[in-house]
């Protein structure tokens, strides 16, 4: 058997030294200067008869060297609450310098127990276009829209969502606390859906240590 000889071994490697390359100086004194402009305001008359206007108006103008513009966004809505029901309907609609604009539409319906905890409890909402953006809006580094829920001049498909809970409580007895077993139900306009089912448990102590412990399946589609 012939042995071929694999020869001397190759040499080590040597370290990499880093290079550094003195710049031409072009950027040498530049300053950049930013400047942003922010107002939240909001605006609400309760009556004696349980119903509350309001209104609130979120702005901002950006300037400087970055990206600027002005934006507004505009809330009317209307609450009506009582011992167990509490009522909110509210149109938003946020307008750019840009020409683009979106607008949407909430309504809430909450139905709570007895002041006892125990008895029914009902949960409806559902959406209309885009949510409101409220401080996410004004704290936002810039002020770019969601893709999504830009709605143009000429109008467009409008997104969808309704979300229903309905549950009932019961009374453990004292110092048990409070169970209560529900049906929930989520649907968009997207097609999917979800349904859920779910077990509730609250304990309230003379002591204000509250224990609340929650659980759900569900199933998407």
């Amino acid at each position: 058997m012939h042995k071929e000889d694999a020869g001397p071994p190759p040499p080590p490697l040597s370290p990499q030294v880093p290079e550094w390359v003195e710049g031409d100086g072009s950027l040498d004194g530049a300053e950049a200067s930013i400047g942003r402009f922010c107002l939240g305001l909001e605006l609400s008359r309760p009556f004696a008869s349980g119903l509350e206007p309001f209104a609130r108006f979120h702005g901002r103008y950006d300037s400087g060297d970055g990206p600027t513009g002005a934006a507004g966004e505009l809330v009317l809505g209307l609450r009506y609450g009582d011992e167990r029901l509490d009522l909110e309907l509210r149109g938003n609609r946020l307008t750019s310098a840009a020409d683009l604009e979106q607008w949407g539409a909430n309504a809430r319906l909450d139905y709570g127990p007895a002041t006892d905890g125990t008895g029914l409890n009902l949960a409806l909402t559902s959406q209309w276009g885009a949510a409101e953006n409220g401080d996410s809006f004004l704290d936002g580094h810039t002020m770019k829209l969601p893709v999504p829920v830009l709605v143009s001049a000429q109008g467009g498909s409008i997104p969808a969502e309704i979300s229903g809970e309905i549950g009932y409580s019961l009374s453990m007895g004292q110092q048990r606390g409070i169970l209560t077993p529900n049906l929930g139900y989520d649907h968009s306009d997207n097609g999917s859906s979800r349904s859920r089912v779910g077990l509730a448990y609250a304990l309230s102590s003379a002591l204000d240590r509250d224990i609340e412990l929650r659980l759900d399946l569900a199933r998407s589609e």
